[in-house]
């Protein structure tokens, strides 16, 4: 992973949030694709992102994986249903690929996190980690690897 540099501001003490969570779709990067990630528009979510970041908002992103593979839809089809969840996690977590990519052209620093068993466990781990980073540090909780659970869930 290429280390970007960042600048941080002090965080404005009228901020309403010191800490966010950003939900991304992975429709959210299709952009005007139908099917797969537009980095352009990757590249313009990873502006924004950048922008609030710099302010001195921690952001967490969680991205779905539904512009690539369906889990459900395979299932309705005749897919087993944890494969087709399986196939849909390496989708979420090739989403989370791009989002890095773009953010860290953008110049801000992104680590991916791909958590396995308790989801509470990984995700308190993750802001622990965020607590324990520079201001300069997004963090991304990319996909929960548990079969039968839906991402949107979190």
């Amino acid at each position: 992973m290429t280390q970007a540099a960042t600048t941080t501001a002090v965080p404005d003490p009228a901020l309403r949030y010191r800490r966010i969570l950003l939900k991304l779709s992975g429709e959210a990067l299709l952009g005007d694709r139908q099917y797969g990630v537009d980095p352009a528009f990757c590249a313009f979510i990873a502006k924004q992102v950048g922008e609030v970041h710099r302010l001195g908002v921690q952001v967490g992103i969680v991205v779905g994986g539904g512009n690539i593979f369906r889990g459900l839809a395979a299932a309705a089809k005749g897919m087993d249903r944890a494969t087709g969840d399986y196939i849909g996690m390496l989708a979420t977590v090739m989403n989370g690929l791009a989002l890095q990519d773009a953010l860290e052209r953008a110049g801000v620093q992104i680590g991916i996190v791909v958590g396995g068993g308790n989801i509470f466990r990984g995700l308190a781990a993750s802001a622990r980690g965020m607590d324990r980073a520079t201001g300069d540090y997004i963090g991304m909780l990319a996909t929960v690897m548990n079969g039968l659970a839906l991402q949107d869930a979190l």
